[in-house]
């Protein structure tokens, strides 16, 4: 009677079944999303067929970033397994994994073959994370020096813009100086250069620059033939742009610093008896420095980036300005996450909303300004 023996099933981490498709990211994209096409180094699926997306999927099948992709309608992405999942079994990673093994026939594959293959994957992993800092480092020098390249915003069109949205920069202790304002910025969804405002995105630990955040203004409808008049009567909005906001590149861990409050110290010289006010967006945040000026208030460009931010040890009381969102909205779900990632800091965080009524705190200043006029206004 002879004896059989059975091969241990090799032991390959998720990463690695990631990293060894991804080496077959062109002939899986082409069978994951038949309707797609190539259009450069992307395979891409926009079809509005049966069976198409219609709101485009973007599949990365050369070069270092292969096997990465972004869906435009949904806002998901990943790598290689999490397609898999997104386009096969609806969300489930965990039978993604499970077909990517039988597709790799990682059970079955020699040792030696599989051995070289997680070698090779692993190779490109640490080559794509090297041309992942070398891109970083060059985003962000392109960053500062188009924020370098703008002026102050006392006296522009950018802080008109900021009035008409009822925030007097002059209010507060200084003038924030990551604000700056660019006549000429450009913007890919318009094709053209277009005035903005544009603000610094600094490391919220360590004050290192980061990225540049753009938001693009105009001339209110009717003014168009003479911006310079627009700008002396303060006739500036956000300019009618599907996007006018975009960030030039990843702001993970960022903070727009806006107002340094009472003490007037500057952020890394803050201390632990100062309140640290957070909010979303650059307006959101200076109504409540205008609100509010006693506090130190800093933007964090969107709620899910106030979980990425490392929380420097000065902040001991912590302030989450929040929007009043919908309770089933994506971001009343995301808020709790938020208050536990800042709360492991150690720091007392609290949170805060408008009153009913108003959306964000740029709705509740505007409105109360709008009472004190009423108010002062001779009987």
């Amino acid at each position: 009677m002879s004896a059989t023996t059975t091969r241990a099933p090799a032991l390959v981490s998720i990463d690695q079944v990631a990293d060894m498709l991804a080496e077959r990211a062109d002939s899986l994209a082409r069978e994951l999303l038949p309707l797609g096409s190539r259009q450069g180094r992307n395979w891409v699926d926009a079809s509005t067929r049966k069976g198409g997306l219609g709101d485009s999927l973007m599949v990365e099948i050369s070069g270092h970033h292969r096997g990465r992709w972004k869906h435009f309608g949904g806002g998901e992405g990943g790598d290689m397994i999490d397609l898999v999942a997104f386009v096969r079994f609806g969300g489930d990673k965990r039978a993604a994994l499970a077909w990517a093994k039988d597709y790799l026939d990682i059970a079955r594959a020699d040792p030696e073959r599989l051995a070289a293959a997680r070698q090779q994957a692993e190779r490109r992993r640490e080559e794509a994370q090297a041309a992942d800092a070398r891109d970083a480092a060059a985003a962000s020098a392109r960053a500062k020096a188009l924020w370098l390249r703008g002026v102050p915003i006392e006296g522009t069109p950018a802080e008109a813009y900021l009035r008409t949205r009822g925030i007097d920069i002059r209010a507060l202790t200084q003038p924030p100086s990551a604000l700056r304002f660019l006549a000429e910025c450009h913007c890919s969804e318009a094709g053209l250069a277009m005035p903005a405002l544009v603000a610094s995105v600094n490391d919220a630990g360590t004050g290192a620059f980061l990225t540049a955040h753009r938001t693009w203004i105009a001339p209110r409808a009717g003014t168009w033939s003479s911006p310079l008049a627009a700008h002396e009567r303060g006739q500036w909005g956000k300019a009618a742009l599907q996007h006018p906001k975009k960030a030039y590149s990843s702001y993970a861990g960022g903070i727009i610093p806006l107002s340094r409050g009472a003490s007037g110290r500057r952020w890394r010289e803050a201390r632990g008896d100062e309140t640290v006010a957070l909010a979303e967006g650059i307006e959101t945040a200076l109504s409540v420095a205008v609100l509010m000026p006693e506090w130190r208030v800093a933007a964090t460009v969107a709620l899910s980036n106030m979980a990425a931010l490392v929380v420097p040890p000065s902040w001991r009381r912590i302030v989450v300005c929040a929007d009043r969102d919908p309770p089933d909205s994506q971001a009343a779900q995301l808020l709790p996450k938020v208050l536990r990632h800042l709360a492991q800091s150690g720091a007392e965080v609290l949170v805060i909303e408008p009153d009913a009524g108003f959306k964000d705190w740029n709705d509740q200043l505007v409105a109360e300004l709008a009472q004190n006029s009423v108010q002062q206004v001779p009987a």
